[in-house]
């Protein structure tokens, strides 16, 4: 009898405890399930949630880094050309004891991209 007891109550528990896994709404009808294991499932559940917004999160932050990195990148190349073609210009300038005032005009024009002619 007591064993009958115990093998209903177990199989109406794990119903229960599959049923609330899947999500389904269940009524227990009278049974008095493991409430402290349901608590234990939905806390747990919870938690999953906050750790994968927290991942999503964290996720995000690393594609802005990302992205400012490539950018910081991108304008120290962009710097280190400008200085190339600057020396270019100035040594250039200097071995065939050209222009000066020339020379700097090509500078100014390689730096900020126009033509100031009239200085």
């Amino acid at each position: 009898m007591f064993q009958d007891d115990l093998q209903q109550s177990g199989a109406i528990a794990a119903q229960g405890a599959v049923a609330f896994l899947l999500g389904l709404d269940v009524s227990f009808a009278g049974t008095t399930p493991n409430m402290q294991l349901i608590e234990e499932l939905q806390a747990d559940r919870e938690r999953m949630k906050e750790i994968q917004e927290r991942l999503k999160r964290i996720e995000e932050a690393d594609q802005e880094r990302a992205k400012a990195d490539r950018e910081r990148f991108d304008r120290i190349e962009e710097h280190l050309k400008q200085r190339e073609q600057v020396k270019k210009v100035f040594f250039g300038c200097a071995e065939i004891g050209g222009n000066w005032q020339l020379a700097k005009l090509k500078i100014i024009w390689v730096l900020t991209g126009h033509c100031l002619w009239a200085v």
